[in-house]
C-alpha cells in the first residue's frame, strides 16, 4: 500500500478529511459521509479519529440536544446527553466547520488507498465513532480499516439492528442495566456509562478513571467482543445529571 505525497500532507495536517461516502444504514435515503483527522486529547491520547456524518446534518443538530448517530432515536440509542461522544464547545465548532467545508466542497479528500496505508504504517489506533454511530456505514469497510491498524477503540448505540458483525470491532454502547443485560445475551462486549463494577461479572471501571495517565490510545481495550472485561465509566462532563432521563 502506497501513500501519495499530496494525501500524506493532509493527514498530517491534523485538520479534518473525507475519506468515504456511503448511503446510511441506518436511515433510508440518507448518506453518511466518513470524515477523520490526527488529533490528540488528554483522555483519548493520539489518535486517528472518524466521524459518521449525515449529510443532511445542520449545524444546529450538531449543537442541540438531539442524537449524534446519524438516525440514532431516543427509543435506538437512551439520549444525546448520556452519549459517550461529548461535544465540547471546540468540539462542536470543528463538526460545524468541517460539515460547511464538505457542503461547499472544500473539505479535502484523503484516497482510502492512501487511509488504509496510513493506518497501517502509522501505529496510531484508530478511534472508530468519534461523532455519529459505525453501525451507519457497511461492517466490511470498517473492518477493512480495523485489520490493518494497530489497534482501536469503538462504540455504537445501534446495537440491537445492526449487522451483527458489528461487536467484533464495537462495544454496545449502553446507559442501563436491562440494555446491559440484553446486549450481554446477544455477544456484545459492553461500554456501561454509570454502570458499577463487579468482578464476578467481568466488568470493570474504565482504566482512565483509576489510572489517570493511561488513555485510550495505550488502554484500547474498548474494541469489542473476545475482551475479557466490559467496561463500566461514571457519568461525567455537562451531562452527567441528565444520564438516565
Amino acid at each position: 500500500m502506497n501513500i501519495s505525497r499530496s494525501d500524506l500532507k493532509v493527514i498530517r495536517s491534523g485538520k479534518p478529511f473525507l475519506i468515504a461516502e456511503f448511503p446510511s444504514q441506518l436511515v433510508e435515503g440518507k448518506t453518511v459521509a466518513v470524515v477523520c483527522k490526527v488529533l490528540k486529547m488528554s483522555k483519548l491520547g493520539l489518535m486517528i479519529r472518524m466521524s459518521f456524518m449525515d449529510i443532511d446534518l445542520d449545524q444546529e443538530n450538531i449543537k442541540g440536544d438531539v442524537p449524534n448517530g446519524q438516525g440514532c432515536s431516543k427509543s435506538q440509542c437512551s439520549i444525546f446527553n448520556a452519549c459517550y461522544v461529548q461535544s465540547f464547545k471546540m468540539h462542536i465548532w470543528a463538526l460545524s466547520n468541517a460539515m460547511h467545508q464538505y457542503k461547499s466542497g472544500v473539505l479535502p479528500k484523503v484516497s482510502l488507498g492512501s487511509f488504509l496505508a496510513f493506518v497501517a504504517t502509522s501505529s496510531l489506533p484508530v478511534r472508530i465513532g468519534e461523532f455519529g454511530d459505525p453501525s451507519a456505514v457497511p461492517f466490511d469497510f470498517l473492518e477493512s480499516i480495523a485489520s490493518v491498524s494497530c489497534g482501536w477503540t469503538g462504540y455504537t448505540h445501534g446495537w440491537r439492528n445492526c449487522d451483527q458483525r458489528l461487536r467484533y470491532i464495537c462495544m454496545a454502547s449502553v446507559e442501563n442495566e436491562s440494555d446491559y443485560r440484553i446486549a450481554k445475551s446477544m455477544g456484545w462486549n459492553v461500554f456501561w456509562v454509570n454502570g458499577t463494577p463487579d468482578k464476578s461479572e467481568k466488568r470493570m471501571t474504565c482504566p482512565n478513571v483509576t489510572s489517570a495517565n493511561l488513555d485510550c490510545a495505550d488502554c484500547r481495550l474498548c474494541s469489542g467482543a473476545g475482551r475479557k472485561m466490559d467496561i463500566v465509566i461514571p457519568a461525567h462532563g455537562s451531562r452527567f445529571k441528565k444520564v438516565g432521563i
